[in-house]
C-alpha cells in the first residue's frame, strides 16, 4: 500500500550541520516536498477550474474598475452638459443615456431631457420605465412633461406600471397617462387627491390636472365623497366663469368642510357676476364663522368686488383693515364696487374717510372729493392729509378747482397744496398763474417750482431759475438762499431738462465749498440733464485719482443715471481690472446700469476671468442678456464663496429711479434682466430693484411710488411684448400691488395670463409653506 504518511521535513528538524541555517533549509525542503506531493496528487480539472475561476475573478475585477472609472467619467460629462446652453446641451445629455451612469445620475438626465421637452429621447425613456424605483419613476415624469402625442408610445409600458401596486410608482405613472389624455391615469390621480398622495409626484400640477378633466369633469367632482377632491374642483372651476355652475357652488359654500367652502366661495366672488355675488352674500349671511376667513381668502385672490359682497357680514372692527388692504392692493375695482354709505357709516372717524377718499380717487371717481370735502374745512394733521389724498388722483381735471380754491382760501395749506397739485398735474392757466404768484414767496417758492417743472412750464419757470441762478468765478453756480427752495430747484431743473443746465450743474458738484446734501442733489440732476459731452467729462473727474473723495462719489452717483457712450471703454477698462478700489468699484456699478445688448456677449466672457469675474457678476446682474443670466446663475451655483461676494455686492448698487426711466425703458430693461436672473438663482437684484420700486424718490427728477406703480399696470397691459407683461406682473405682486394683478386676471386682457401665473405660483407657494399672506393692514389688525 502506498505510503500517505506526510514527509518528514515538514514536521520535524532534520541535523545537517546545526546551527539556525540548517535546520531553516531542512524546513523549506520539506515544505517543497509537500507542495509537489499535493499537486501530484490534484486531478488536471481541479486544477483547470481553479485557474479558471482566478481568470474570471481577475476579469470581473477589471471589468468592474472599468465600468467604475466610465460612471465617473460619464458623470462629470452629464454635469458639464446639464451647465450648457439648452440647444447643446439637450444633444450631450440625450448621447449620454447609452452609457454607463448611476441611478442617481441617470434620473438627472431624465429629469433634464422631461423639462427641456426633448422628442427625440422618449424611446430611452421607455425604456428606464423598467429600471430601478428612482430611474423609472424620473422617466415616468419626463414623459409627463414631454406629453402627447410624442410621449404616446409610452401608454402601454406606464399603464403596466400603474398597475404594479405600488403607490410612489402608481401615481408617477398615474400623472403621466393623465397627461397622455388617458382616463384611466386621469381617475387615478383623482384617488391620489382624495388619498392626499400626489404632491410627491414630480411635476404633478393641479392646474395641468384640472384642465384635462375640463368644465364637466370637475363639475361631476363637486360631490365627490373626499372634501379635498371638492376643494379642488371647486377652486379651479374659476377658469370657467363663463358656464359656471352657480347653483352646485353655492351648496358647496355651505359644505361642513371649512376649505371646501371657502374654495367654492372664492370661484364664485372671481367670477364675479351679480348671480355669483349675490350667491357669496348669502353665504356669509348663513355663515357668520366662515366671513373672516372669507375676507382674508378673497384680499388674496379676488379683491375688491369679494371684499364689497360681505361688507355688511363683516364685522365693525375688521372694517378699517379691510379698506386699508384695499387701498394698498391697488384694486382700480375698489370704486365701482365699493358701497360708500354702508362702508362711511352715520359718522365715520376722519382716518376712514381719507382711506376711503384716497381709494376713489386713486382709480378717477370724483366721489372721492365729496367723501373728502368735510375735512378741507377741519384744522391740524386731518386738513393736510385730505389734501395729500387729492395727490392720488389721475384725474387733475377735476382736483384742480378744489386744490386752487383752497390756496386761497386757506394760507395755512397752501404748501400742500401746491404739493398735491405738482404731483396731480394740475396744469391748467389758472394753476400756473397761481404757481407763479406764489412762487414769490420763499416759503411757497420751492414747491411752486416744482409744480411748474412737473408741468413741463419752462418758460414759466424761467424767471425764477434765471433769478437764482448767477455766475460764480470759475463756473456757473447755482445759489440760492433756503436749503429747501435750493432743493426744489435742483428738481425743477432736473424735470424740465433745460439744455444749458449741465455745466452749471457740473460746477455745482465739483466746487469745494458745495454742502454735501446739494452736491448729492445737484449730482442726481446732473445725471438726468446732462448730455454726453459732459457726462464724458464726469466720468474723468470721477476716475482721476486727485478728485476729492467727497466729490468723486458724487460725480459717481451722476453716472448711475446713464454712462456715457464715449467713457464706456475705459469704465469697461477698470472692470476688466479687477481692483477693489472706490473707483473701480464705481466704474462698475456705471458700466452695470448702463450696459446695453451691444455689450452683453462682452459681459458674458468676463464671467470666466478670474480676475475681473466678480465686477463682471454685478454688471450681468443689471445690463447683461438672457445668456449672460443664466452663466451667472451656473457660475454662482459652482462656488458659494464667490456667490456670497456678488450677493453682496449686487445689494450694495445705489438705484435711482427717475420719472424719465419710465418712459425711455431704461427701467424695463434693468427690470427684465434682473427676473431673469432670480429665474437663474440669483434674486437679489431683483429684490433690490422691487425694494427700490415700492417708495417715492425723493432725489431731484425722482419718481414717486404712484407713479411707478401707474407705470407698472400700464405694462402689464402691454400687447406686444409677453416678456415686459411677465416682468410687469411680478413687480407688481412684489411691491403689494395684488389688486392690479388680480382685476387684470378677471378682466381677461392682455396680461390676464402673466397675472394668472403669478398669482397662482405666489398661492401655491404659500400653500406649500403652510401660511397665509396676509397684508400689513390685516396683520396690524390681527
Amino acid at each position: 500500500m502506498e505510503d500517505r504518511r506526510l514527509p518528514r521535513g515538514i514536521v520535524e528538524r532534520k541535523k545537517s550541520g546545526g546551527g539556525f541555517g540548517g535546520r531553516f533549509a531542512s524546513t523549506i525542503m520539506g515544505t517543497a516536498l509537500f507542495v509537489a506531493e499535493m499537486q501530484r496528487r490534484v486531478p488536471l480539472r481541479t486544477k483547470l477550474l481553479v485557474l479558471a475561476i482566478v481568470a474570471l475573478g481577475a476579469g470581473l475585477g477589471g471589468w468592474a474598475y472599468w465600468r467604475a472609472r466610465q460612471r465617473e467619467h460619464n458623470r462629470a460629462e452629464l454635469q458639464a452638459a446639464l451647465a450648457s446652453p439648452p440647444d447643446r446641451g439637450v444633444i450631450a445629455v440625450r448621447g449620454l443615456l447609452g452609457r454607463p451612469l448611476d441611478d442617481e445620475a441617470l434620473a438627472r438626465a431624465y429629469a433634464y431631457l422631461g423639462r427641456a421637452g426633448d422628442a427625440a429621447s422618449v424611446p430611452a425613456l421607455v425604456e428606464g420605465l423598467s429600471g430601478p424605483p428612482d430611474v423609472r419613476r424620473a422617466a415616468a415624469a419626463a414623459l409627463a412633461r414631454i406629453g402627447a402625442p410624442a410621449a404616446l408610445p409610452a401608454i402601454e409600458p406606464l399603464s403596466r406600471m400603474m398597475a404594479s401596486g405600488d403607490p410612489p410608482d402608481v401615481y408617477a405613472a398615474a400623472w403621466a397617462l393623465a397627461r397622455l389624455g388617458q382616463p384611466a391615469g386621469i381617475s387615478a390621480c383623482v384617488e391620489g387627491l382624495a388619498r392626499g398622495t400626489l404632491a410627491s409626484v414630480d411635476g404633478f400640477d393641479q392646474a395641468l390636472l384640472a384642465q384635462s378633466l375640463g368644465r364637466d369633469g370637475l363639475a361631476r367632482l363637486l360631490g365627490h365623497e373626499a372634501p379635498a377632491v371638492r376643494a379642488f374642483a371647486a377652486r379651479w372651476l374659476a377658469g370657467h366663469c363663463e358656464s359656471v355652475p352657480v347653483a352646485e357652488l353655492a351648496r358647496v359654500a355651505r359644505d361642513p368642510d371649512e376649505s371646501t367652502a371657502l374654495a367654492a366661495s372664492v370661484t364664485l366672488a372671481r367670477c364675479g357676476g351679480p348671480t355669483e355675488l349675490a350667491a357669496v352674500a348669502a353665504v356669509a349671511a348663513e355663515r357668520p364663522a366662515l366671513v373672516e376667513p372669507m375676507y382674508r381668502a378673497f384680499a388674496l385672490q379676488v379683491g375688491a368686488p369679494g371684499i364689497a359682497a360681505i361688507w355688511p357680514a363683516l364685522p365693525e372692527r375688521v372694517h378699517d383693515a379691510a379698506l386699508e388692504a384695499l387701498v394698498a392692493s391697488a384694486d382700480p375695482r375698489t370704486a365701482q364696487v365699493l358701497p360708500i354709505e354702508r362702508v362711511l357709516g352715520s359718522s365715520p372717524p376722519a382716518a376712514r374717510r381719507i382711506l376711503v377718499g384716497r381709494a376713489l380717487l386713486e382709480w378717477g371717481d370724483a366721489r372721492g372729493l365729496e367723501v373728502l370735502d368735510p375735512l378741507f374745512a377741519a384744522s391740524g394733521p386731518e386738513a393736510q392729509a385730505a389734501v395729500e389724498a387729492l395727490a392720488a388722483s389721475p384725474e387733475p381735471t377735476f382736483v384742480e378747482p378744489v386744490l386752487l380754491s383752497l390756496a386761497t382760501r386757506r394760507s395755512d395749506l397752501r404748501l400742500a397744496v401746491l404739493r398735491a397739485a405738482g404731483r396731480v398735474g394740475a396744469c391748467g392757466e389758472r394753476a400756473r398763474v397761481l404757481y407763479q404768484g406764489l412762487g414769490q414767496a420763499p416759503p411757497t417758492m420751492g414747491e411752486a417750482l416744482a409744480a411748474l417743472a412737473r408741468c413741463g412750464r419752462h418758460e414759466a419757470a424761467a424767471p425764477a431759475l434765471a433769478r437764482h441762478t448767477r455766475p460764480g468765478g470759475e463756473h456757473d453756480r447755482l445759489d440760492v438762499t433756503e436749503g429747501a427752495l435750493r432743493l426744489a430747484l435742483l428738481d425743477a431743473v432736473a424735470r424740465l431738462r433745460p439744455p444749458e443746465a449741465g455745466e452749471p450743474l457740473l460746477g455745482l458738484v465739483t466746487a469745494p465749498s458745495t454742502h454735501g446734501r446739494l452736491r448729492l442733489a445737484a449730482a442726481h440732476a446732473l445725471g438726468a440733464v446732462a448730455d454726453d459731452a459732459v457726462l464724458e467729462r464726469v466720468a474723468d473727474r470721477m476716475l482721476d485719482a486727485s478728485t476729492p473723495p467727497a466729490i468723486r462719489r458724487a460725480l459717481a452717483v451722476a453716472l448711475l443715471h446713464r454712462a456715457p457712450p464715449g467713457a464706456m471703454g475705459r469704465l469697461l477698462g477698470y472692470l476688466r481690472s479687477g481692483d477693489e478700489d472706490e473707483r473701480t468699484r464705481a466704474a462698475v456699478a456705471a458700466v452695470a446700469l448702463s450696459a446695453g445688448p451691444d455689450l452683453a456677449d462682452e459681459l458674458r466672457r468676463l464671467l470666466d476671468d478670474e480676475r475681473a469675474r466678480a465686477h463682471a457678476a454685478v454688471a450681468v446682474a443689471w445690463g447683461g442678456d438672457e445668456a449672460g443670466a443664466r452663466r451667472l446663475g451656473d457660475v454662482v451655483a459652482s462656488d458659494p464663496r464667490f456667490g456670497a461676494t456678488v450677493r453682496a455686492r449686487i445689494r450694495e448698487t445705489e438705484l435711482p429711479i427717475e420719472s424719465a426711466m419710465l418712459r425711455d425703458g431704461r427701467l424695463t430693461r434693468r427690470l427684465v434682466q434682473a427676473l431673469r436672473v432670480r429665474d437663474a438663482g440669483v434674486g437679489d437684484a431683483w429684490q433690490h430693484l422691487t425694494a427700490a420700486l415700492g417708495r417715492d424718490h425723493e432725489e431731484p427728477g425722482g419718481a414717486s411710488a404712484l407713479e411707478i406703480r401707474r407705470w407698472l399696470a400700464a405694462a402689464l397691459d402691454d400687447p406686444h411684448d409677453a416678456e415686459t407683461r411677465r416682468m410687469a406682473a411680478e413687480a407688481l405682486l412684489a411691491i403689494g400691488a395684488r389688486g392690479i394683478l388680480l382685476a387684470a386676471r378677471a378682466a381677461r386682457g392682455p396680461g390676464a395670463a402673466e397675472a394668472a401665473a403669478v398669482l397662482d405660483a405666489a398661492d401655491s407657494s404659500g400653500a406649500r409653506r403652510g401660511t397665509v399672506a396676509l397684508t400689513g393692514a390685516e396683520a396690524g389688525a390681527s
